[in-house]
């Protein structure tokens, strides 16, 4: 019985040793950046553009395209005006009807490029809540010191930040080193299938170099994660990808006086209790393993033992980020039923019922995992599976190592002071998957600081942007174009 106590005080004293030598060893992967001079910047006269620009209705309705398209055209004819260094400068070509490609040749066109991204269409406004907007969705209000519309995040916010920084360089008398090209694309909100795909297929064709992309995904996050008070910029190196599943079942109707032991209704809710009850399997691995290198060398250090040792407190971790719908998303394929069709009165027994379940699809699994899991978890030949058109895979992984990334990673530690820069996991879908082909650099991150309560904004009521986060992302991406286009572009 010694010899057994001793053996396993010796081997609790050995895992407290390596418990302890790997969170001492857990160092920190910011990176040391001087605070940049915010770029002069006229805030009044780059808001009233930006106010301007959301008063156009750009709002994709439906697949085949814009239905309002002299929204689009108007939007097109004010950027031309605003920006008339841009115009003068860079070459403007129109794709796929409303899509924007701008291209600002270097010195040096054979050399990869670097390609931003933003979108000009916006998501419609619920007509029930328009009276809970402070101010008309489409009137672009400037009010103390903050733009409101429809847009002022995502995205036209970023997309006026841009041709800001742009024309501020032209103006300078900045020359990019290598080309420098603007995509903005017209139906990101449906997809991106006619205007990304065909900016990218563009591309493709002319065997246009891309060193890397930045688009939205990601932002400077503030009150969004309790384990640290700093401001945290989380930059997007994958996607999730999607698949949304028709479960239907097909029954004899009738009258609901005389009603078999379980309804078409019953079998297919209980299928889909079935999937809530059984989600796919949780995996703290690739880009959670990557966020939380980067965020545990910054916690306290009980946190930080158990961040750096994830290998003994796995499963701890996993049963927390369950608890959490947020964390939750980013450790697997997430489970959301959101349509159900079934049934024409209150005492008719519907003959045909059918729901549709959303997947988003954690990198690693595939839409075909997807299916076998819903076939596997539901195990009834009764009810009919089938997948939806515009399914996508995840996206690949972009590296954290290439000189992008660390540019990226720079250029926030100086125009966001005290900011932690972690790799982030994007759950939803932006136009940046599209251009996997030309290049595995591939960044999500709009340079905008958002509190728990603008990102309810997203697509909600209230959409805005303050005037002093429009000027800072346009001091980020006039700084970010100059180390990424300037001379030494190469260098880290």
């Amino acid at each position: 019985m010694r010899f057994s106590a001793r053996v396993l005080l010796f081997a609790l004293a050995l895992l407290l040793a390596i418990v302890v030598f790997r969170t001492l060893s857990f160092e920190s992967r910011q990176i040391e950046s001087a605070p940049a001079a915010v770029a002069e910047v006229d805030a009044a006269a780059a808001a009233d553009r930006l106010a301007r620009g959301l008063r156009h209705r750009t709002i994709s309705h439906s697949l085949e395209g814009p239905v309002e398209a002299e929204a689009f055209l108007a939007l097109h004819r004010q950027l031309e005006a605003d920006y008339p260094r841009v115009h003068a400068t860079l070459q403007r070509e129109v794709v796929s009807q409303w899509s924007l490609l701008y291209t600002w040749r270097g010195k040096r066109p054979e050399e990869p490029a670097v390609l931003l991204l933003a979108h000009q269409d916006v998501v419609p406004v619920d007509p029930t809540s328009v009276d809970a907007w402070t101010h008309p969705p489409f009137d672009g209000v400037i009010d103390d010191g903050t733009i409101w519309g429809r847009g002022a995040i995502d995205d036209k916010g970023s997309l006026f930040a841009i041709l800001e920084a742009v024309e501020a360089l032209i103006e300078s008398g900045f020359e990019p080193e290598r080309n420098v090209l603007l995509a903005f694309g017209h139906d990101e909100e449906l997809g991106g299938d006619h205007g990304a795909t065909a900016i990218a297929s563009l591309l493709r064709e002319r065997g246009t170099p891309v060193d890397y992309v930045l688009d939205e995904g990601g932002a400077v996050t503030i009150d969004t994660m309790t384990l640290v008070s700093n401001p945290v910029a989380v930059v997007g190196i994958a996607e999730k990808g999607m698949a949304s599943i028709v479960l239907s079942i097909d029954a004899t109707g009738g009258h609901s006086s005389i009603p078999p032991r379980q309804t078409a209704i019953g079998i297919l809710a209980a299928a889909i209790a079935a999937l809530e009850r059984n989600p796919m399997p949780a995996r703290i691995d690739g880009t959670v393993d990557l966020m939380l290198d980067h965020l545990g060398p910054e916690l306290s250090f009980p946190l930080k033992l158990v961040m750096a040792n994830r290998w003994l407190f796995s499963t701890i971790l996993s049963n927390v980020f369950s608890d959490d719908p947020t964390l939750d998303a980013l450790q697997r394929t997430t489970t959301a039923a959101t349509v159900f069709h079934g049934g024409v009165k209150p005492n008719v027994l519907p003959s045909r019922v059918e729901a549709v379940v959303n997947f988003r699809v954690l990198p690693g699994d595939t839409i075909a995992s997807v299916r076998d899991h819903v076939a596997r978890t539901i195990d009834d030949d009764r009810i009919t599976i089938e997948l939806m058109d515009a399914a996508r895979e995840p996206s690949g992984v972009a590296p954290i190592d290439s000189n992008a990334f660390v540019a990226i990673q720079k250029a926030i530690g100086s125009h966001f002071p005290d900011t932690i820069v972690t790799p982030y996991l994007v759950v939803g879908g932006t136009d940046s998957r599209y251009f996997g082909e030309l290049t595995d650099n591939i960044y999500r991150f709009m340079p905008f600081e958002f509190t728990p309560d603008d990102r309810s904004r997203m697509h909600g009521t209230d959409e805005r942007v303050e005037i002093r986060t429009l000027v800072r992302a346009i001091s980020f991406y006039r700084s970010l174009i100059e180390k990424s286009a300037g001379p030494g572009f190469g260098s880290p």
